[in-house]
């Protein structure tokens, strides 16, 4: 699992859905780990989001809920795919996780330390 960040302002989340002409900074990466006919697995859960501000979104796809370690969303994907995932707090997210990759499409361009412990 990664977080990413495009090289846009990371706390604008909502700035796509308010019309403002910002994208979506900030992802998490997870990897599609079991799938079945009507939903999949991957390894990112409440571990990997600050939720307290709801689950994670997923750009054509449902979340039906986190666990510690994993979400479960529809429809199902293959197992390897990778599901980009949109915290729904910034935050605490943030500070879930030791480093930020800056990528342009699939190219990580630098990996910047986060540190954010006692936070």
């Amino acid at each position: 699992m990664k977080i990413d960040a495009l090289a846009t302002p990371a706390l604008v989340i909502d700035a796509g859905r308010l019309g403002l002409p910002f994208r979506q900074a900030l992802f998490v990466d997870a990897t599609v780990i079991s799938s079945r006919a009507h939903w999949s697995v991957a390894d990112a859960g409440l571990k990997a989001f600050g939720t307290d501000h709801g689950n994670p979104e997923a750009e054509g796809a449902k979340v039906w809920f986190c666990s510690d370690e994993h979400v479960t969303f529809d429809p199902p994907r293959s197992v390897g795919d990778r599901l980009r995932l949109v915290p729904a707090h910034v935050d605490p997210t943030m500070a879930y996780h030791e480093q930020v990759h800056l990528v342009s499409g699939d190219d990580v361009l630098e990996t910047w330390p986060v540190d954010l412990r006692g936070w």
